[in-house]
């Protein structure tokens, strides 16, 4: 149920939840240039009023705003990034042809704000060739067949298990080889926790992750005693490196740490990867929040290494007389034109546990926010708190998009 008072910070939210260090002008016609990059990210984190841990990066055209659109209106996030790609000036397109006829067509055109994106000029096409038919009335075309005087932003929301579409992703940057991609930056880091964890490796940003280490899917005796001795904490997270929806997240105390490992280690559950029909039960969008069906997605896990974290808390939230330990989700850009980079808070929102602290329960429902399926499954953040977020992001995300963008374009 959402309160009247709720209602209100909410609704004035639209003021405090859209912020961005500006640290480049973007006139209305200025031309683009080989090292312009635009990226629509989320993060999860932990927040306890002082501290900012960032728990791991998501990219926005793949992830659900449910905790968000819940206090404004379906496609309200994407309104805001519609809005945000308005200031360059520049054509915006959509990579996808979809149905308005449909149900589920329907509903994903909500959800992605097409209204306003038809408002701002958006164009929706399938292929490059429904691109080049528009480009080519006006724009020249090169002797390889190419359009490099073309200056537009192209969106391709296409999910990393979908390998027939690389075709499609590697004609349109040879079609149009000056349009700025997206998310090109980004998606080398997103999908992989690994590969995030690394960038905070340097003294001034660890401040910005909790404990963690990488270790091998290989089950010994020591690998506990290991972790317990590196990491010194008395409660973990185990994560696959690059499952989503919350998926295969198991929170375990340092005294079960081994049996956790050995049950999810051994080798029956390896073995059971080859099963078609259990991998596929993983694949749907949902959250795994049930102990036994987290421990049972290790089964269909692919990687040969996971990641452990320390457990760290954020403020509690209180949400109908009843408190939470909610995990924090921000929704923001990054950009980079001429070496300059800018970070845009969209907004924030606290996603909530299925269970209060106060609750019976495990560990997973106690700490592993859940969106689905639910009444009441977020919160919002105070605006004092999502000034200073906002602030402490800046400081972590502005190297961080540097050091993103340095190793995909070394």
């Amino acid at each position: 149920m959402k309160s009247s008072v709720f209602k209100g910070l909410v609704l004035a939210g639209i003021v405090f939840s859209i912020g961005c260090c500006q640290a480049s002008v973007i006139r209305e016609n200025q031309p683009l240039h080989s090292d312009i990059s635009i990226d629509f990210c989320i993060l999860d984190a932990k927040y306890d009023g002082k501290k900012l841990k960032i728990l791991e990066f998501g990219g926005g055209p793949r992830s659900g705003f449910d905790g968000y659109d819940n206090y404004f209106h379906r496609g309200a996030v994407w309104e805001l990034f519609w809005n945000y790609l308005d200031q360059f000036k520049l054509p915006m397109w959509y990579l996808k042809t979809p149905s308005f006829t449909h149900s589920a067509g329907k509903k994903w055109l909500e959800f992605i704000a097409y209204e306003k994106f038809f408002e701002l000029g958006g164009k929706f096409a399938l292929n490059p060739e429904e691109v080049e038919a528009h480009v080519a009335q006006f724009c020249p075309i090169a002797q390889d067949g190419s359009y490099p005087d073309y200056n537009g932003i192209f969106l391709i929301n296409v999910s990393r298990h979908r390998p027939e579409y690389a075709p499609i992703n590697q004609a349109m940057r040879k079609k149009f080889s000056s349009a700025v991609f997206v998310n090109d930056i980004a998606n080398k880091f997103v999908f992989n926790k690994s590969k995030s964890d690394r960038l905070f490796r340097e003294d001034s940003l660890r401040r910005f992750r909790p404990k963690s280490m990488v270790c091998f899917k290989r089950y010994n005796p020591g690998l506990a005693r290991k972790i317990i001795g590196t990491m010194g904490c008395d409660l973990f997270v185990i994560k696959p490196l690059n499952a989503q929806y919350g998926k295969g997240i198991i929170f375990v105390r340092s005294q079960d740490l081994d049996t956790m490992l050995k049950i999810i280690l051994s080798p029956l559950k390896k073995a059971l990867s080859g099963n078609d029909n259990q991998a596929v039960k993983f694949h749907k969008r949902t959250s795994r929040i049930p102990l036994s069906e987290a421990i049972d997605y290790w089964s269909v896990d692919s990687n040969s290494r996971f990641m452990i974290e320390e457990y760290v808390p954020s403020k509690l939230v209180e949400v109908e007389g009843r408190k939470y330990d909610a995990t924090l989700r921000v929704i923001f850009t990054m950009h980079c034109i001429n070496r300059q980079i800018t970070i845009t808070t969209l907004g924030g929102y606290w996603k909530l546990p299925t269970h209060a602290v106060d609750d019976e329960g495990s560990l997973n429902e106690l700490h592993q926010s859940y969106q689905y399926d639910r009444a009441i499954i977020s919160a919002p953040v105070d605006p004092v708190d999502m000034e200073h977020i906002r602030t402490l992001m800046t400081t972590a995300l502005t190297p961080i998009y540097a050091k993103m963008i340095a190793q995909v374009k070394k």
